[in-house]
């Protein structure tokens, strides 16, 4: 696909890259066919990439109410000391709130009403979130169920 493409054409700007392990997350802005943004997951095993998923979506003509873009905010992880207690939190906010639909334990999951939203249809803060609906019944593999394969 991207060989028949005019030369030229496609551009790609990696806005940050994160790696825990033999994963690696990039989190990129492309323009082939159109801007979009892309998050990936790239598995490494002895150095070789031996599995890849991606999520691409149309980059937004909008920013957040908020004033954010999909792809701005700081590029350096901070705060190294607090991963493996942040890997709880979202692994808990997951099957709480995306799997289950727990949205009453919402406002657990956030510190008041700071939070900083990326998504151009949806405001900051935690009371924002809280409007978005999620389905009870969301497909998800964990990353426990990607390293088994």
């Amino acid at each position: 696909m991207l060989q028949a493409l005019p030369k030229g054409s496609t551009k790609v700007h990696t806005a940050r890259v994160f790696q825990d392990g033999d994963h690696v997350f990039p989190h990129t802005e492309y323009d082939f066919f159109g801007p979009k943004i892309g998050s990936d997951i790239f598995h490494f095993v002895n150095g070789k990439i031996i599995k890849h998923g991606d999520n691409l979506q149309a980059k937004p003509t909008t920013r957040t109410p908020s004033g954010r873009s999909v792809i701005d905010e700081p590029t350096t992880a901070e705060d190294l000391d607090k991963t493996q207690a942040n890997k709880t939190l979202v692994a808990a906010f997951v099957d709480d709130i995306l799997i289950h639909d727990r949205l009453e334990r919402l406002a657990g999951y956030f510190d008041g009403d700071h939070y900083l939203q990326h998504n151009p249809q949806v405001g900051s803060g935690a009371s924002d979130h809280g409007a978005c609906r999620f389905g009870p019944s969301l497909t998800h593999r964990t990353q426990d169920s990607w390293r088994r394969q």
